[in-house]
């Protein structure tokens, strides 16, 4: 069976969403261009701010290995964390079961 993992979570920025990409591009990530929606980022396997409601984004990604998804997300909540925007995501392993906790503050 092949191993697949999940990120789930939600990042608090009153930032837009071409503020919120021009940041990560700051921070030396490659996200992509054009959408009003979303942002994905080229250095992951797959991770992507979503707009939400309001101030929040809510963030989606998956990996073929949980390795993979875990040096991911901790790539990208470094950064945030650095930065002081507030983000609290959960990894689940392909069983389900929570393999990660990324929060700050």
């Amino acid at each position: 069976m092949k191993d697949f993992s999940i990120v789930a979570g939600t990042l608090m920025s009153d930032k837009t969403i071409s503020e919120l990409r021009q940041f990560l591009t700051d921070t030396g990530l490659t996200p992509s261009d054009g959408c009003s929606d979303y942002i994905r980022i080229a250095e992951c396997f797959s991770f992507e701010f979503r707009r939400g409601f309001d101030h929040e984004y809510q963030i989606v990604g998956d990996a073929d290995t949980l390795d993979r998804l875990l040096e991911d997300v901790t790539m990208i909540s470094t950064r945030l964390a650095e930065n002081q925007l507030e983000h609290s995501f959960e990894v689940y392993d392909d069983q389900g079961e929570v393999a990660g906790e990324f929060n700050y503050p």
